[in-house]
């Protein structure tokens, strides 16, 4: 009986260091608009399970508009051509997307935070989701934000 129960906590244990061992950071750094704090106050990360890509935006205040969707730091890991699976997230007190952030990206769901009151052109060029949520306090959005999407957009209603 003891023999099983630490076979199996063994058995668990290595399981569980495999799950983790392919989890790994693989790009990172600032996406901030550089008028505020020289950019610094909004961070990326690019996490890698099994070429799974993960793309976590945090910090706080405006991001980066940038010029072309070949600017995009990310761009070879997180677009519909290069990982179909990928995950968004967006933390923290983000007040603006900026342009190009997501061109051809894929995700499951993707919920924009309370915090964001302006998206920038082209945002979401070309985005593939389930549903895509902007909150009630979104009062900029250029056009083209969204063109060329494949999801169903939900506005929240002011409270």
């Amino acid at each position: 009986m003891i023999k099983n129960i630490v076979r199996t906590a063994i058995v668990l244990t290595l399981m569980l260091l495999t799950m983790t061992a392919w989890v790994q950071v693989v790009l990172s750094g600032y996406c901030g608009d550089p008028s505020v704090n020289g950019g610094q106050n909004v961070t990326y990360e690019v996490s890698d399970s099994q070429h799974h890509y993960n793309l976590i935006i945090r910090g706080s205040g405006p991001m980066r508009d940038y010029s072309s969707e070949n600017d995009l730091p990310w761009k070879d890991y997180v677009t519909i051509y290069e990982s179909p699976t990928t995950a968004i997230f967006i933390e923290g007190d983000i007040t603006h997307v900026g342009a190009y952030t997501f061109w051809h990206c894929m995700t499951e769901d993707f919920k924009i935070p309370a915090s964001v009151t302006s998206i920038g052109k082209l945002a979401f060029y070309d985005c593939h989701s389930v549903t895509l949520t902007i909150p009630a306090g979104v009062t900029e959005i250029p056009d083209a934000a969204f063109n060329y999407n494949v999801f169903l957009i939900q506005k929240e209603a002011y409270v």
